[in-house]
């Protein structure tokens, strides 16, 4: 492949920039900093000057799960306000070898150089049908995986297609028993999503982590209820509804929030430590959109 990087040399870390955030508040004071540097406006030309016509375009980068330069996939996500440009699906899409887009990549990346695995460590990951699961299972072998399959299915069962049922507040794994716990897009679909996170803080030993995306709002400080659970068990749309993506039901699963800085009080409140936002951006990476962010929290 042609184009700004070496073939044979993996890019150096110091071509991702990554930045911890405690609050709310000590996120404003990184955001003014950079705003005085001009990061943000050194990322938004760099950002702007790869975006091509079409339906979709490429981007060159080393992929991280890989191990290989590639080309990006990226597609289009909508038009900004005043229908003057569309906005390209950066977080979600960006993929490598067609399956593993920005957030997937990214989040083995820091998984990997922060936490600093251990191949006979026990991972939970909160998926099971996907390539990312796959990926993890052959290099760390102790990782379990699962899917929610219903209500009718008890914890730790598996269905026909050895697919394994685990609820994200009814987890069958004993106290303290995994090393990590790796949830990606997922506490937003369940109302109750705080007895997610205290059920993980139960099973992570001591010394272990909790690693997780959201859907994230960095202007909010507070949580922002999409939907909740009534009385009388119907669900309650406080916002118009809003499906997610999910490789075994064709409905998708409802959102129930949009996460605010509230979520590193709930993580405290839940038993962990640290609880931290890591923002990140790499044009060598592949990561994109400004900044992205991920959570994690120690036990």
């Amino acid at each position: 492949m042609g184009g700004p990087f070496k073939e044979t040399l993996r890019p150096s870390l110091s071509t991702l920039s990554l930045v911890h955030a405690y609050s709310g508040q000590h996120y404003q004071e990184i955001r003014t900093q950079f705003e005085a540097l001009g990061e943000y406006e050194r990322r938004r030309k760099i950002e702007e000057s790869l975006l091509t016509g079409g339906t979709e375009f490429s981007v060159p980068g080393y992929c991280y799960i890989t191990s290989q330069y590639t080309e990006f996939t990226v597609k289009w996500d909508r038009i900004e306000t005043g229908g003057h440009r569309k906005i390209p699906k950066w977080r979600e899409t960006l993929l490598s070898d067609g399956i593993y887009n920005s957030r997937m990549r990214a989040s083995m990346h820091l998984f990997e150089e922060i936490l600093r695995p251990r191949r006979e460590d026990p991972i939970y990951i909160t998926e099971q049908f996907s390539p990312l699961y796959a990926w993890l299972k052959k290099k760390y072998p102790n990782t379990v995986g699962s899917e929610y399959l219903g209500v009718k299915v008890a914890p730790g069962n598996l269905d026909e297609r050895g697919i394994r049922h685990e609820s994200l507040t009814a987890l069958s794994f004993s106290d303290r028993s995994m090393q990590y716990v790796l949830r990606f897009d997922c506490f937003e679909h369940f109302a109750d999503y705080k007895a997610g996170l205290r059920e993980c803080a139960r099973v992570i030993k001591p010394g272990g982590s909790l690693l997780i995306t959201v859907p994230f709002r960095r202007d909010s400080a507070h949580n922002i209820v999409r939907a909740k659970d009534g009385e009388d068990g119907n669900v309650e749309h406080l916002l118009p509804p809003e499906y997610h993506g999910d490789p075994l039901r064709n409905e998708g699963c409802l959102c129930y929030y949009h996460f605010g800085w509230d979520l590193l009080d709930d993580m405290q409140a839940a038993g962990f430590r640290d609880p931290r936002a890591c923002l990140y951006w790499s044009r060598e990476f592949g990561y994109l959109g400004i900044e992205q962010v991920l959570f994690m929290a120690d036990k």
